[in-house]
């Protein structure tokens, strides 16, 4: 070794390290990965927030992360599958410490399904103050507007209220597709539908 130095990170997922080799010219510079981001890398992380689309959100040293299945208040394990230049994707592995919004059930044929589930097991009315939180930061992002959002709710319609879905087939079976994949997970009743 020649006595690197580390000056500093060009970004979250490199770190820079200069070096000068004896009798050489000069600097070169030597970048090296974060494991904690490396993809298929299993991060423990608390989720402080939920993303429209249902993901749960928290950090992993500083950057943002989208885990599919974590609610606000959960502390979990997951598997990192994506990564972007400001932000991870994680794929929920366990649940460390659940949220007190967290309510108990099994998975539709249990088997995770599409995102249409996502909040299956997130208790009202914890689950409304994030959706009406989800739309009014939405609209004040997008559309500059501020709103306040009013909830009214229909107890009964819980579940049974989509009216549209997308099933997909393979020639064996019909349902729809499991998360990031072509692979068709077979839909008798869903709850969720109409």
């Amino acid at each position: 070794e020649s006595g690197g130095r580390e000056v500093g990170c060009k970004d979250f997922y490199h770190c820079a390290l200069f070096r000068r080799m004896p009798g050489t010219g000069p600097f070169y510079l030597e970048l090296t990965m974060n494991p904690v981001t490396d993809t298929d890398a299993t991060v423990e992380l608390e989720i402080d927030a939920a993303a429209h689309g249902g993901d749960g959100v928290g950090r992993v040293s500083g950057v943002v992360c989208f885990v599919e299945g974590a609610l606000p208040g959960d502390r979990v394990a997951a598997r990192v599958y994506r990564r972007g230049p400001r932000a991870l994707w994680a794929a929920l592995s366990e649940i460390l410490d659940p949220s007190p919004a967290r309510i108990g059930g099994e998975d539709c044929s249990g088997k995770a399904c599409a995102s249409g589930c996502a909040w299956r097991f997130f208790a009202y009315p914890d689950q409304a103050t994030w959706k009406q939180r989800i739309v009014r930061d939405s609209l004040k992002r997008i559309g500059g507007i501020t709103a306040e959002i009013e909830w009214l709710e229909e107890p009964a319609l819980r579940f049974g209220y989509r009216t549209r879905a997308s099933f997909h087939g393979d020639g064996k079976a019909l349902g729809y597709y499991a998360p990031r994949t072509h692979t068709v997970i077979p839909t008798g009743d869903c709850p969720l539908n109409h």
